[in-house]
């Protein structure tokens, strides 16, 4: 009989608190003991984030390539942008020695060679006489395409990852998604 008492003395003793806690509450504006009323905030729609342009790229997802400018081109390495480059075979002279007379200008008979008119020189082969040939790296446009941007000209924002997006926490709910009534 001794635990129904005080089962019944410890009922009285919170009954008692509750009742002061509601009188205190409704003679003051404290909701301490009553959790307030939150509904869905209307800014982020309950997500707690809100979207927004990226600033870097104005919503583009992608920037200008800073290493062609946005042209998506690179200067040739090998010719400097000339597109041509030096004949290897003549190295620039455009002429080389002559294939029948080995530059000597005479043939085995001791007479002009035919071939090089007997100056034991002949129009270079491989530049055709030019002194130069078409640029192997670039085939002769003068320019590759940009290592960066792989010839788009522009790069993926860092910013928003190519989204144009970037999310930020909701300063209305503070990222929870609710806000109280």
């Amino acid at each position: 009989m001794l635990i129904a008492d005080n089962h019944k003395l410890n009922m009285k003793r919170v009954l008692l608190y509750l009742y002061l806690c509601l009188s205190i509450c409704s003679l003051t504006s404290c909701r301490g003991c009553i959790k307030p009323k939150k509904t869905q905030c209307t800014e982020c729609n309950g997500t707690g984030y809100v979207e927004q342009y990226c600033r870097k790229c104005t919503g583009k997802g992608k920037i200008e390539c800073i290493y062609c400018n946005g042209t998506g081109k690179d200067k040739c390495s090998i010719c400097f942008g000339e597109g041509t480059q030096k004949c290897l075979n003549c190295y620039g002279s455009k002429q080389t020695t002559c294939s029948m007379c080995f530059g000597s200008g005479k043939n085995s008979y001791g007479e002009e060679c035919f071939q090089c008119d007997g100056s034991g020189y002949e129009k270079c082969f491989s530049c055709r006489g030019k002194g130069y040939n078409e640029c192997s790296y670039c085939f002769g446009k003068g320019y590759t395409e940009c290592h960066s941007c792989l010839g788009d000209g522009y790069e993926t924002c860092d910013n928003c990852e190519g989204y144009g997006l970037i999310s930020r926490e909701c300063s209305n709910c503070g990222g929870d998604g609710w806000v109280n009534d």
